[in-house]
C-alpha cells in the first residue's frame, strides 16, 4: 500500500493544521494552498488518548500527537487503501511528517471487507528489526480509545512514487536500488514476500538521491535465520510451490517473480511492442540478472561463514553458479530465465487472483495454463541448450540442469493444481505462443490492479 497515492484532505475547523496545506484532488484545483489566518488549536491533551502498545526505543511521543493519531481518519491526508487498511500522512508541526497505517473498522463493509481485523503486531516488531540505513523507520504502535479498539502503526512518511513506464521510468539506478535493499533485508533475517511494484517507491529524476527505492508494507514479511533460508521449514512457501528444495530463500528471487515482471511489462503495454521498447526491456532485464549476479556473490560469502552446510549438494551450489553465469548472461540462459520468471510470476498471481477474487476462478486457471506454457518453455530451452553444450563446460551444464528442474518443478506443481495429467495436457495448453496483448484482450472484466498482467517479458519471450 504506497504512502503517496494523491487523495482529499477536509479542511476542519476543529483541526491544527501547519501553515500551509497543499490540497490534492481530483479536480482541476490540484495544487491550491490554503492559508489559514490564525491557528487552530482545539485538542484536549490528555483526554482519550490511545494506549502505546509498542514504540521505539528512548522515543517519548507528545501527548498532542496521540491526540492526533486517534483521530487520524478525520486529520490526516488520505494516501491510498490496500488489503487491510488505509494509510495517512500526518503533518505536525515542529516535528517530521508521519505515515499512519489504519485497519479497517469492525463495521467497514464493502470490497475491503475481507481485511478486517488485522492486527499491525507483526509488521510493527519487523519494522523494528530493518536496517538503521533504511529510510521507512518504526515509531510505534498505538490503539485507539474507541470500543473496537484498533492497532494503528505509526512509522516515519516516505516521500515518493511507484514507478511508472512515462512519469518515472525504470531504470538501472532502480534496479540496483532494489537489489541492494534485497540484499541488506536478508541480511537482517527479513523476508518481504511481497515486492510487487506498488510497493517500491522510487524517488523523483530530480531529487538528490533520483532512482533510490523504499520498499513500503511488511504486513506479509517474516523473519528467518540462515539455516531457515536454506532449509525453508514451510515459513515461505507453506504450499511448497515456488522453490525447490535447492534453492534458498532470498528477497530478490521474490523482486523476480513479483515486482519486476509488472515493471517491464509495463513500458511495453505503454509505449507499444515496438523494436526499441523491446530492446529496453531485454536490456533491463539483462542488467537484473547482473545485479543480482553480484549479490548472489555477497549473500554466499555470509551465508558460508554462518552455515555447517556448504557442500556442492546445498543450495549454495545453484546460487553459485548463477553468480558464475549471470555475470556475463549468455543470449540463451537469458531467454530460459526470462520464461522461467514469466512461470514463475503467473503462478503467483493465479494464487492471489483466488485469493482475492474468488469470482475470477477461471481467470485464476487460464494464468496457471501460462504457468504451465512457460515452464514448458523453459525445459525446453534448457534441454536444447544442454544437447548443444560443448562436454568441457560441466559447471554450465550443471546450471542447465539445475534449471531444468525448477522449471519441471513448477511444471508438475501446477499440473496438480490443474489436476492435468500427460494426454491431456495438450489439449488444454496449446504449443503456440499467444501475444500478451492478445491475452489481457481475453480478460475485459478483470481489474487491473486484482491482476496486472503486464508482466512476463514478452520482447525476450518468443517460440523455441
Amino acid at each position: 500500500m504506497p504512502f503517496l497515492m494523491g487523495a482529499y484532505l477536509n479542511i476542519n475547523k476543529n483541526i491544527c493544521y501547519p501553515k500551509e496545506i497543499q490540497l490534492l484532488s481530483n479536480k482541476n484545483g490540484l495544487g491550491s494552498t490554503y492559508k489559514p489566518k490564525k491557528p487552530q488549536v482545539i485538542l484536549s491533551f490528555g483526554k482519550n488518548l490511545p494506549t502505546v502498545l509498542i514504540s521505539k526505543s528512548s522515543l517519548k511521543i507528545p501527548n498532542e500527537t496521540l491526540e492526533l493519531i486517534n483521530d487520524i481518519e478525520s486529520r490526516g491526508l488520505k494516501l491510498g487503501q490496500g488489503w487491510s487498511g488505509t494509510a495517512y500522512r500526518l503533518d505536525i508541526p515542529g516535528y517530521q511528517p508521519l505515515a499512519v497505517k489504519v485497519p479497517y473498522s469492525n463495521w467497514y463493509t464493502g470490497k475491503r471487507k475481507r481485511g478486517l481485523g488485522i492486527d499491525y503486531t507483526n509488521e510493527a516488531r519487523i519494522l523494528q528489526k530493518l536496517p538503521s540505513e533504511f529510510e521507512l523507520q518504526f515509531n510505534s504502535l498505538v490503539q485507539e480509545t474507541r470500543p473496537e479498539g484498533r492497532k494503528f502503526l505509526v512509522m516515519n512518511y516516505v516521500n515518493g512514487d511507484p514507478i511508472h513506464p512515462l512519469k518515472n521510468p525504470l531504470t538501472k539506478a532502480h534496479l540496483d536500488s532494489i537489489v541492494d535493499i534485497d540484499y541488506r533485508l536478508d541480511r537482517a533475517g527479513i523476508y518481504h514476500r511481497d515486492q510487487g511494484s506498488t510497493n517500491l517507491l522510487a524517488s523523483s529524476a530530480k531529487a538528490e538521491n533520483p532512482g533510490k527505492i523504499n520498499l513500503i508494507d511488511y504486513e506479509g514479511a517474516s523473519v528467518f535465520t540462515p539455516q531457515e533460508s536454506i532449509k525453508h521449514n514451510g515459513l515461505f512457501d507453506p504450499y511448497h510451490q515456488y522453490f525447490p528444495s535447492f534453492c534458498f530463500i532470498q528477497n530478490v528471487t521474490n523482486f523476480q517473480s513479483n515486482g519486476l515482471p509488472t515493471l517491464l511489462g509495463d513500458i511495453l503495454l505503454v509505449k507499444g511492442f515496438n523494436k526499441n521498447s523491446k530492446n529496453e526491456v531485454k536490456d533491463l532485464f539483462k542488467y537484473f540478472l547482473q545485479a543480482k549476479a553480484k549479490q548472489l556473490k555477497k549473500q554466499i560469502e555470509y551465508l558460508k561463514a554462518n552455515l555447517n552446510e556448504t557442500n556442492n549438494n546445498s543450495p549454495l551450489r545453484y546460487a553459485e553458479l548463477q553468480a558464475q553465469y549471470f555475470e556475463n548472461v549468455s543470449d540463451d540462459l537469458l531467454l530460459l530465465e526470462a520464461w522461467k520468471t514469466q512461470a514463475m510470476y503467473y503462478t503467483g498471481m493465479a494464487r492471489i487472483v483466488l485469493q482475492c477474487a474468488p469470482e475470477y476462478k477461471q481467470v485464476s486457471t487460464d494464468l496457471q495454463k501460462k504457468a504451465l506454457l512457460c515452464s514448458k518453455k523453459a525445459i525446453s530451452i534448457a534441454k536444447k541448450s544442454l544437447r548443444q553444450l560443448n562436454q568441457q563446460d560441466n559447471h554450465l551444464k550443471e546450471l542447465l540442469q539445475f534449471e531444468s528442474s525448477y522449471n519441471y518443478f513448477l511444471f508438475q506443481n501446477i499440473q496438480k493444481i490443474l489436476k492435468i495429467d500427460s494426454p491431456t495436457e495438450s489439449k488444454l495448453i496449446s504449443s503456440e505462443y499467444t501475444p500478451l496483448s492478445d491475452f489481457i484482450k481475453s480478460f475485459p472484466s478483470l481489474s487491473p490492479i486484482q491482476v496486472n498482467i503486464a508482466a512476463c517479458i514478452e520482447s525476450i519471450c518468443r517460440p523455441v
